[in-house]
């Protein structure tokens, strides 16, 4: 994305380093999908939670998360674009 990014709600930002990777655990009890969520690329930014990866379940489709197997990746990303820190 060009110029400064916001922190404003629903602030978006691509990493393509996410993309396509296995996220989190799909938060719906009984989830009979893959199991995991798969991370779109986009960081979205919710005033009440701070910068979020926006994924997908095959079954249940968009979720949020900040945590999960990506974290490490998520933080670096968050970090080498000022975000962070």
């Amino acid at each position: 994305m060009a110029g400064q990014v916001t922190r404003e709600e629903g602030a978006r930002i691509y990493a393509e380093q996410l993309k396509g990777q296995e996220g989190p655990e799909c938060p719906i009890p009984g989830c009979a999908g893959s199991g995991r969520m798969i991370c779109t690329g986009w960081l979205v930014f919710s005033t009440k939670y701070g910068w979020q990866m926006e994924s997908t379940c095959p079954d249940h489709g968009p979720g949020f998360s900040f945590g999960g197997p990506l974290w490490p990746l998520f933080r670096e990303i968050l970090k080498n674009k000022g975000l962070e820190g």
